[in-house]
């Protein structure tokens, strides 16, 4: 599994974790210990949405767009591809 801070690379300050279901079924999450260990993602979940945040996120496809000469994906309802950020982070 991978995880970082987006503040780090362009975004609000929140976290992205993504992995494979069963090895983040194995983890324990910070959350309560009501909460059942194969709830995922609901067990790393540690209070509301942040909605601005997630606005804010969405909206760094769209400046990595911006960097690598392309059109904004968001209207489109597209995904930024890895050759579109590797473009970006590399001019």
């Amino acid at each position: 599994f991978y995880v970082f801070s987006t503040y780090k690379v362009y975004g609000p300050h929140m976290a992205v974790m993504w992995g494979k279901l069963d090895a983040l079924a194995e983890l324990t999450g910070p959350n309560h210990f009501f909460v059942p260990r194969d709830a995922v993602p609901y067990k790393f979940e540690l209070g509301g949405t942040s909605h601005e945040s997630c606005a804010g996120w969405l909206a760094v496809g769209d400046y990595l767009c911006f960097l690598a000469g392309k059109a904004p994906i968001t209207a489109a309802g597209g995904s930024v591809s890895r050759a579109t950020v590797q473009k970006a982070l590399k001019e």
